[in-house]
């Protein structure tokens, strides 16, 4: 192996320095060729050339010739060949030029049926032809080479017709990384079979002619990631030019100040294009002519890098095609654009698709569901016929040309059309306004989201308008209706705003169902549900909380409606009636419950006539819920839940039910209180009247509806207000002694009441504590007042019994002697039945408890006592009575009998 030091170009006789053994050479001093066709031949294979970053100065037309196989070229500065390559690669394979500076030659580097070489790191700067040439020869090409990272600049001016890199009928290269710029033709060219190249990730500018250019039936080559700016002068120029070759594929490629045309195809069938971002074409940044059968995916053309950015796609098309992004673009008025813009003419026909982003449509306020593709006809956009919408992709049949664009009504504009939202909107002052009678807005779901300043939406002097399944938040109001009549709104719910919705200036006969109107304040001024002047509406299942006021009628708002609302912890009032000349409105099955502060209450009513039915009254600090109605018949009034309670009055028992009225002078008003079968459980109903509280409670004159649960009473004095009532009377006293028949009549009175009660007390005709029905309906429990009412008694519970003959067999004689003293002959004489008889013993038996078994009865032990709220069984009874009359009763052990006390039954 050679080595040794190289300082002329002179080393053998023929004046030239031939390296003819492989090894390491070193040139150690500027080497000057002056005569001799080249400076330094390797011969050899494996040969290392280092120059150490001296000059070789040659006038031949090659400075470094290399035949051999793995050589390496580094680190020399070549200046001054003539025609030929300043470093020539002739056949063979497997070299490295690296690291060389290469500055006025004929050409910089040439490669020639040389392959698998690597190219990299050389400045190769003003050369007078090519800056890097591939070629073949004899057949044979310069294939799989790379050349990486190579700068090559302003080469080609001898007859300014040369390129910065050419690569001639060689295949399977890589040119990757290189910065090639301002060469005296094309940046980079490939022709006459020059197949499946790669030219990826290089810079390419300001050239006369093509950044790149792909001809005479160069296939197959990949394009991509390449940065392409300020080429292509005339009209067959372009930032990539390909001519006469088919199947290349041009992907991700940034084409920019085309002084032409960004990409010319021109036969240049079956061409991919993909991604490519072509913007500021002095002409068009696409033009094809006859070269069908390609597929152009997702390339965006732009003016300016900014404004009208336009992503499309196609691949079904017909003729000549040209394509650019706009500069500027005409009024769209009254249709909004998201700046997609694409200028087209061609012959034919194209099915062209335009994509664009969420955030294009958010940026320019369009509604996404009114997007379509529209032509410039030069007076007024025109939409295209049959034009898609799917998936942020606008899809049309393009047969007229002119410019184009995706446009859109405002994100929040006039509606002239059923519209259905596709997602959230962000507006600035008011929405919607429905521009047109007979119209729907359905929002989907969709969230309106404003500045608190204009409406959600608005209508204004129309009919038959439908708006649903919308969430609105921070406007004026979330619906101002205004003059709009016959129409519906449900599912909505209007948060946050200062009015929730807003019915005025003859709206009427609307109809709003199932919406939501929360937390709409504005310093004690919001409200959820206001009308001003709007009369006949109809409001069923509307929730209205946490609002400064819950509904809110103000002037000639009469004759609406409102059903199964709900008006919870709003500061003011759930309900407001602010104007006298409202009259006639409803209210019925309301809930109404508010934060109780000082300035809070549940009704403030202005005006008469105004009816309340069903309202509950709920205390949110105590639990107790009050259902009262009444009708404002005169004057204002104010109602509201109470939280403190007065103590009852004297022998009477309460119902949780409390409110408190305030009025004005002269207001009256008939006001009822609606309770339940349980809240008069341990009260007799017909007691029941209504107390005024005004230090002490008063009762005032009352009616008892028993059939309906209503105590009513004619309000004309004012303070809290309560229903209270009696409780039951207690048992007279116990009959002394055995004897007595008129002792015996209030008696069987008393004890029927007792058994009526227990009924009535447990609520079934099976009480909790009775082991067979007593009574068969509860109108038999009118007490009897004669003896002979007891057949009517009897008749109750013969079905109880067993069969006629087997009451029969009832021993008499098994009755305690008391039992049979207590009753008078009168008695026995008026039952013509056995049963009777059996029920009267019974009775006599219960009689001997009650009596506590005086001196006259002989003593029966008790261990179980019958009491009203606990129904008891006798102990004791001999014989066949026994059996009947147990099951009577339910067990309590209690030794001795204690009378009861109707004041502790509760």
């Amino acid at each position: 192996m050679g080595e040794a030091n190289i300082s002329n170009c002179t080393m053998n006789q023929t004046g030239v320095t031939t390296i003819e053994t492989s090894g390491t050479y070193w040139v150690n001093e500027t080497m000057i060729n002056t005569t001799h066709t080249r400076c330094i031949t390797v011969e050899s294979n494996n040969v290392l050339l280092d120059c150490r970053g001296n000059r070789i100065n040659s006038s031949g037309t090659q400075a470094i010739r290399i035949e051999g196989n793995n050589v390496t070229i580094r680190n020399c500065s070549i200046i001054g060949t003539t025609t030929g390559s300043a470093i020539s690669l002739v056949g063979g394979s497997e070299r490295q030029i690296i690291n060389n500076t290469v500055t006025g030659n004929g050409h910089g580097i040439g490669l020639e049926a040389s392959t698998n070489n690597l190219i990299e790191n050389n400045s190769i700067l003003n050369s007078q032809g090519m800056g890097i040439l591939l070629a073949s020869a004899g057949g044979a090409g310069s294939d799989n080479n790379r050349i990486i990272n190579n700068n090559i600049t302003n080469c080609g001016y001898l007859f300014n017709a040369f390129d910065g890199l050419i690569i001639n009928n060689c295949s399977f290269n890589n040119v990757s990384n290189n910065f090639i710029k301002n060469n005296a033709n094309n940046g980079i060219q490939l022709f006459t079979g020059a197949n499946n190249n790669i030219i990826d990730n290089n810079v390419i500018s300001d050239h006369p002619d093509n950044g790149i250019f792909i001809l005479n039936y160069s296939n197959n080559n990949i394009i991509r990631d390449n940065i392409i700016i300020g080429n292509g002068d005339a009209a067959t120029e372009a930032g990539i030019n390909i001519n006469s070759s088919s199947a290349n594929n041009l992907s991700f490629n940034v084409i920019n100040h085309s002084n032409f045309t960004g990409i010319r195809l021109f036969s240049a069938a079956n061409t991919i294009m993909l991604g490519n971002n072509v913007s500021n074409s002095l002409w068009w940044d696409l033009t094809l002519f006859a070269s069908e059968g390609g597929r152009f995916n997702n390339n965006t053309v732009n003016y300016d890098n900014i404004n009208f950015e336009t992503t499309f796609s196609f691949k079904k098309y017909s003729g000549d095609v040209n394509i650019s992004g706009m500069s500027t673009a005409p009024s769209q008025n009254p249709r909004r654009n998201i700046d997609k813009f694409l200028n087209i003419s061609g012959t034919n026909w194209v099915v062209m698709n335009i994509s664009y982003l969420a955030a294009d449509v958010t940026n320019n306020d369009v509604l996404p569901s009114t997007i379509s593709l529209y032509h410039y006809n030069g007076s007024a956009w025109v939409a295209v016929f049959g034009a898609t919408l799917t998936n942020s992709l606008v899809s049309g049949n393009l047969t007229t040309f002119s410019p184009f664009a995706l446009l859109g009504a405002a994100n929040c504009s006039d509606l002239f059309n059923d519209t259905i939202l596709l997602g959230n909107i962000l507006a600035h002052g008011t929405c919607f306004s429905i521009n047109t009678s007979n119209i729907t807005l359905d929002c989907n779901g969709s969230r309106i989201t404003g500045n608190k300043s204009g409406y959600g939406v608005e209508s204004l002097d129309k009919l038959n308008i439908t708006i649903k399944n919308c969430l609105i938040y921070n406007f004026t109001a979330g619906i101002f209706v205004h003059n709009t009549s016959n129409s519906s709104f449900y599912n909505i719910s209007a948060i946050n705003n200062t009015e929730g919705f807003r019915l005025e200036a003859n709206a009427s006969f609307n109809n709003l169902t199932n919406n939501t109107a929360n937390l709409n304040t504005n310093l004690g001024q919001g409200s959820g549900i206001i009308l001003d002047e709007a009369d006949n509406n109809t409001f069923e299942r509307i929730i209205a909380n946490f609002n400064d006021e819950g509904f809110e009628l103000w002037a000639a708002s009469s004759e609406n409606i409102f059903v199964n609302c709900t008006a919870f912890n709003n500061s003011w009032f759930g309900i407001d009636i602010v104007d006298g000349s409202s009259l006639d409105n409803s209210f019925s099955l309301f809930n109404l419950s508010q934060t109780h502060l000082k300035q809070s209450w549940d009704i403030h009513c202005d005006s008469a006539n105004n009816s309340f039915y069903n309202i509950t009254i709920g205390n949110n600090k105590t639990g107790y819920d009050t259902k009262i109605s009444t009708k404002a018949y005169n004057g204002t009034f104010r109602l509201t839940g109470l939280h403190r309670f007065p103590a009852n009055p004297a022998n009477r028992l309460n119902i949780s039910n409390y409110v408190n009225v305030s009025k004005a002078a002269g207001t009256w008003i008939i006001f009822n209180f609606t309770y339940s079968d349980a809240d008069i459980a341990s009260i007799q109903e017909n007691t029941l009247n209504i107390y005024r509280y005004n230090g002490t409670w008063n009762q005032l004159t009352s009616t008892v509806v028993a059939a309906s649960n209503i105590v009513s009473a004619n309000l004309t004095q004012f303070s809290a207000f309560a229903p209270f009532g009696q409780e039951p009377a207690p048992p007279p006293p116990a009959a002394q002694g055995g004897g007595g028949g008129g002792g015996s009549s209030t008696w069987y009175a008393y004890a029927k009441k007792e058994i009526c009660e227990c009924i009535l007390a447990n609520g079934s005709l099976y009480p909790n504590n009775c082991e067979k029905p007593l009574l068969t309906s509860l109108e038999t429990c009118e007490m009897p007042h004669t003896v002979n009412d007891m057949d009517k008694f009897v008749d109750v519970f013969e079905e109880k019994f067993d069969s006629a003959e087997q009451a029969k067999k009832t021993d008499e004689d098994s009755i305690p002697s008391a039992g049979k003293a207590f009753f008078s002959k009168d008695i026995k004489a008026s039952k013509k039945g056995i049963f009777g008889l059996i029920l009267i013993i019974a009775l006599a038996a219960l009689a001997i408890i009650l009596t506590k078994g005086k001196k006259a009865t002989p003593k029966v032990k008790y261990e179980e006592v019958w009491t009203p709220s606990v129904k008891s069984k006798l102990a004791e009874l001999k014989g066949p009575a026994k059996k009947k009359i147990k099951p009577l009763w339910k067990p309590w052990k209690k030794k001795e009998y204690q009378p009861w006390n109707p004041s502790k039954k509760k």
